[in-house]
């Protein structure tokens, strides 16, 4: 992600929520920011009924 925004000008837009209301925010190419920091490695999908390790 850092890669994408480093000494760049960015907007990102929000285009809704989800079930937790956090902002579903997308870059103006249509790209998923969300979607990149899974890809990434540096957020963790989150699905009911699996616990992340930092929930220990």
């Amino acid at each position: 992600m850092a890669d994408l925004i480093r000494g760049k000008r960015i907007k990102a837009e929000a285009k809704g929520m989800d079930d937790f209301d956090r902002p579903l925010v997308n870059l103006p190419d249509g790209r998923e920011i969300g979607q990149i920091l899974l890809r990434d490695g540096t957020a963790r999908d989150r699905r009911p009924g699996n616990r992340n390790d930092w929930c220990q």
